[in-house]
């Protein structure tokens, strides 16, 4: 079995366990019901599980915003070390 394939039996697994299917959980983080529910929606199945960050990933392809609303955006490199770590420091 393939990397793409481990990732769909994944994806398939935990919709599965969750009752919902794949497009359901586009469809439901696309268009929540209230509009801060989308992302409560999407914590409540993926941040604690074991294929977080496959479903993250999968989610995102499909166009969802898994970040939640952006607070500030950094205007320098420095700035974006400072607020988000050292793992973005490109120098």
């Amino acid at each position: 079995m393939d990397e793409a394939d481990q990732k769909i039996d994944t994806i398939i697994h935990f919709c599965t366990t969750h009752a919902i299917s794949p497009e359901h959980l586009i469809e439901r983080c696309r268009h929540p019901p209230a509009a801060s529910e989308g992302h409560t929606f999407y914590s409540k199945f993926v941040c604690n599980g074991d294929a977080k960050v496959i479903v993250q990933s999968f989610l995102i392809h499909n166009g969802i915003n898994i970040f939640g609303e952006l607070i500030c955006l950094p205007t320098t490199e420095e700035s974006t070390v400072r607020e988000q770590g050292v793992q973005w420091d490109l120098r």
